[in-house]
């Protein structure tokens, strides 16, 4: 993944942890479990989803500032075909 990628990931991870408890007890598990996942591409497409359906029910600013940023809630797997 590109390095400009990472950072916009970690600028995900860090908005939703600093903003954690702005939010309802449904979107701070999903974001919990997001968390957790965080590594692991697999998981994290499995998880970013729940997130975002999450996200989309509150009202607070920093969960439309996450939306905006939902294209790096994920892990991208990158498979090289050249061999």
């Amino acid at each position: 993944m590109a390095e400009g990628a990472n950072r916009l990931r970690e600028r995900v991870k860090r908005l939703a942890e600093e903003n954690l408890n702005n939010f309802s007890a449904d979107t701070q598990a999903a974001i919990n479990a997001w968390i957790e996942a965080y590594e692991d591409g697999d998981k994290t497409l499995a998880t970013s989803d729940a997130m975002a359906a999450a996200l989309a029910k509150e009202t607070a600013p920093a969960a439309k500032e996450l939306l905006i940023l939902k294209n790096y809630f994920y892990e991208e797997i990158t498979v090289d075909f050249r061999r």
